[in-house]
C-alpha cells in the first residue's frame, strides 16, 4: 500500500482506506513534516506516511505523546513548512493546550490536525465529538464523507491554513478511517521551501491581545468556506423537507434515499463545520418546512443551525426541526442506515418494514448455538501472566487492588481476571495509584498501579516524579512488552527504533525511574510465574515507593522474530491421565489456546493457537501440561 500512496500518477483510480486517503492528501500537498502518537482509529495515517517518508523526503515520527507531536508540527509550521499531526479523539485532549494557544499566535506554513473520532467507543474510553474543539479554539474545522473527499479535503486544508494563518482541524470517524473506497489520485506537489524562523520578535508568541486578530482570521475563513466545494445541496432548491448532514451521516442518508426512492427531499451536505457557511444554510432553510439533522455524535449542527434559523424572516423559518433533540436521531453511538430510515419514515408517515418481522427472533435462536465470545488477550500474551501473578499475590496478601490504564492491559477489567478497578486515560492508572498510596489506613490496600510501556513514556513520568517528590508509597507495575502493541506494533522510545526504521537511543524504563529518584526498582519476567508472585507479594509489603517492571516481548512481535530466524516453537500437550478437570488453566488463567473438552471434562491444547510460552505448565497444579519432546 505504501507504493500506491506514493504514486505520482494523477488520474489513477485506487482503493484506499480512509486513513490512507488522508495520508495521500498530505503527500499531494507536499508535506515536509508529519507527527503522530498511535491510537485507534488514527494509527494508519502515520503508519502509511512513515513508510514513504524517506522516498518522498519528509520528516515522519511517532512522537512520545500527542502534545509533543502537535508542538513538533507547529515548529515546522512556524518555520514556513507544511506539517500534519494526527491522533485519535482523546489524543486531542492532550494536545489541547497547544491548540488553544496556537489559535492566537497563528501558524505560518500549512498546519493540519487530524482527529480520528470513535463514535460508539469501539477502541476508546469515551466517544467524544471533537467538532466542538474547532469551535472552542475558533479554528477552521472540516469533516469528509468519503475516502475521496478525505484526500481532497486534506490537500485543501493546507492551502486554507496558509491563507488564514491558522491550523485546520479535520474530523474523521471510525467508519470513514477504517473503511475503503475508490480514490482518484491527484498531482503530488513538489514544494521545496527553505525553513526560516524569524525569532522571538516574530508574530508567534500567543497573547490574549490577539483575540481580535483571531476573529478577523475566522471571518476570512468564513468568506472562503462559504463557497467551498465540500458543501453541496442535492435537490431542486425548493424542497419543503430537507436533511442537513455531514461525514458518514451523508453516506448513510444517500443509502436510505436509494432504498426508499425518496423524491422532493433535499440534502444539504456540510463539509465545513466551523465557521459554518451561513448564507448557504439560510438559503435552504428559507424554502424548508421540515428539517432533519443527521450527524454523529453530538447535536453540533442541530444546535448551531437552529441558532442561525432565528435570524431568518419569520415566514421563512422552518416549521419543525427534527434530530437528536426530538429523539429521531440517537444522541449516542454510531449512526446506521436503519436509524435514518426509521427517522424519515416516522416524519413522513411512511410505512416501511426494513426486515422480515421474524428476522430478529430467528437470529436470537441461531445465536443460542454460537459460543459466547469476549475480548481477550492473545495466546502467550505476557500481560496474562502478569495479571495471574498479581492476582495470586493479592490472594496471598488477602488484600489489595489495582488501578488500570489504556492499552492491551485494559482487558484486565474483563473475566477471568477482573483486576483493573479503574480505567480512564493515559497515565491515570499511575496517577490514581500514587494518590491512593497517600491515603493512610486504606482498608483494602495496598494498591498496584498498572502502566504499559508505551503509556509509561507517554504520560506516567510526571506521576512517578510526583510520587518520589511527595513520598507516596505506591506500587507501580510497568507491563513492558517492548512495543506499542494494541495500536499496531509501533515503536516507542524503549525499542531503539524510529518510525522510519532508523536505529536510535534505547531509553530504558528503569533508567528513567532511577533518574527521577525511585530507589526500589525490580525487574521480573512474568513467564517465571513463581518468582513473579514472590516479587509482587514482597513489594506489596514494602513501605516505600516501588516500581516493578514486568518485561517480556509481545507475543505477536516475538512470534514474528522467531519465524524470521527460523526458530522452532515449543510444543506442549496435556497428559489426560493427570488432568483432573479443575479448570484452573481455562477459567483462572484463560489462555485461548487451552480448550475445554466437554465430553471428557478435560483440557487440550490447540496447536494452531499455542505459541509455546509454557506459562500454563507452571499454572497447572497437577503438572498435567508438559513440553512435547521429539
Amino acid at each position: 500500500m505504501s507504493k500506491i500512496v506514493a504514486l505520482d500518477k494523477p488520474g489513477k483510480r485506487v482503493l484506499l482506506m480512509g486513513n490512507e486517503a488522508i495520508a495521500r492528501g498530505a503527500i499531494e500537498a507536499g508535506i515536509h513534516y508529519a507527527t503522530s502518537y498511535p491510537g485507534t482509529p488514527s494509527s494508519e495515517i502515520m503508519g502509511t506516511l512513515c513508510k514513504v517518508a524517506k522516498e518522498l523526503e519528509f520528516h515522519a515520527e511517532w512522537s512520545t505523546n500527542e502534545k509533543v507531536a502537535f508542538e513538533g508540527a507547529a515548529a515546522a509550521s512556524f518555520a514556513g513548512l507544511r506539517a500534519i499531526t494526527s491522533m485519535k479523539n482523546v489524543g486531542l485532549n492532550w494536545a489541547s493546550d497547544m491548540l488553544l494557544t496556537i489559535n492566537l499566535s497563528g501558524s505560518n506554513g500549512g498546519l493540519v490536525i487530524i482527529s480520528a473520532d470513535d463514535p460508539g467507543g469501539h477502541s476508546s474510553t469515551n466517544e467524544q465529538d471533537n467538532r466542538v474543539y474547532g469551535k472552542f479554539a475558533e479554528v477552521p474545522t472540516m469533516e469528509p464523507s468519503s475516502q475521496q473527499e478525505a484526500k481532497d479535503m486534506v490537500k485543501f486544508a493546507f492551502e486554507l491554513s496558509e491563507l488564514v494563518k491558522l491550523p485546520v482541524l479535520i474530523r474523521g470517524t471510525t467508519r470513514l478511517t477504517h473503511s475503503r473506497g475508490d480514490v482518484v489520485l491527484g498531482e503530488i506537489e513538489k514544494i521545496r521551501r527553505k525553513p526560516k524562523f524569524e525569532g522571538p520578535f516574530s508574530s508567534f508568541p500567543s497573547s490574549p491581545g490577539k483575540h481580535n486578530v483571531l476573529h478577523e482570521k475566522v471571518e476570512k475563513a468564513k468568506e472562503i468556506l462559504e463557497k467551498s466545494e465540500f458543501n453541496t445541496y442535492e435537490g431542486n432548491g425548493d424542497e419543503e423537507f430537507i436533511i442537513i448532514t455531514s461525514g458518514t451521516g451523508y453516506s448513510y442518508t444517500k443509502e436510505v434515499f436509494a432504498t426508499l426512492g425518496l423524491e422532493k427531499v433535499g440534502i444539504l451536505k456540510l463539509g465545513t463545520l466551523f465557521p459554518l457557511p451561513e448564507d448557504l444554510i439560510k438559503k435552504h432553510l428559507s424554502h424548508a418546512k421540515k428539517v432533519l439533522f443527521v450527524e454523529e455524535v453530538d447535536p453540533y449542527l442541530e444546535d448551531d443551525i437552529r441558532s442561525i434559523a432565528v435570524d431568518l424572516e419569520k415566514d421563512k423559518i422552518p416549521d419543525k426541526f427534527y434530530g437528536k433533540k426530538t429523539g429521531h436521531i440517537p444522541s449516542v453511538h454510531e449512526l446506521t442506515p436503519d436509524i435514518i430510515l426509521n427517522a424519515i419514515a416516522k416524519i413522513e408517515g411512511i410505512e416501511y418494514q426494513a426486515r422480515d418481522p421474524e428476522y430478529v427472533s430467528k437470529t436470537k435462536k441461531g445465536l443460542q448455538i454460537v459460543p459466547p465470545r469476549t475480548l481477550t488477550l492473545c495466546p502467550g500474551c505476557p500481560h496474562r501472566a502478569s495479571f495471574y501473578a498479581v492476582k495470586m499475590a493479592i490472594r496471598k496478601n488477602k488484600s489489595g487492588f489495582c488501578t488500570g490504564d489504556i492499552g492491551c492491559y485494559t482487558l484486565g477489567v474483563l473475566p477471568p481476571f477482573k483486576i483493573n478497578s479503574t480505567v480512564h486515560c493515559m497515565g491515570a492508572g499511575v496517577g490514581l495509584g500514587v494518590g491512593f498510596g497517600q491515603i493512610e489506613d486504606l482498608e483494602n490496600g495496598p494498591v498496584i498501579a498498572f502502566a504499559g510501556d508505551g503509556t509509561f513514556y507517554h504520560a506516567c513520568v510526571p506521576a512517578i516524579i510526583n510520587a518520589v517528590y511527595n513520598q507516596s508509597p505506591a506500587k507501580i507495575m510497568v507491563l513492558d512488552n517492548m512495543i506499542t502493541a494494541m495500536t499496531g506494533l509501533q515503536p516507542h522510545p524503549g525499542t531503539g527504533k524510529t518510525a522510519v526504521g532508523d536505529l536510535t537511543t534505547e531509553i530504558k524504563i528503569e533508567d528513567i525511574c532511577k533518574g527521577v529518584g525511585v530507589k526500589d526498582i525490580r525487574i521480573i519476567d512474568p513467564f517465571n510465574v513463581k518468582e513473579a508472585i514472590k516479587v509482587i507479594y514482597d513489594a506489596m509489603n514494602t513501605p516505600e515507593l516501588t516500581v516493578i517492571i514486568s518485561r517480556h516481548m509481545c507475543t505477536l512481535e516475538e512470534t514474528k522474530l522467531k519465524k524470521m530466524r527460523g526458530e522452532r516453537f515449543k510444543e506442549f500437550q496435556v497428559d489426560l491421565d493427570k488432568c483432573t478437570g479443575c479448570k484452573i488453566c481455562t477459567e483462572q488463567f484463560s489462555c485461548p489456546a487451552l480448550v475445554w473438552l466437554e465430553d471428557e471434562e478435560k483440557v487440550k491444547i490447540d496447536d494452531i493457537l499455542c505459541v509455546g510460552c509454557a506459562v500454563c505448565a507452571d499454572v497447572c497444579p497437577y503438572r498435567a501440561i508438559g513440553e512435547v519432546v521429539y
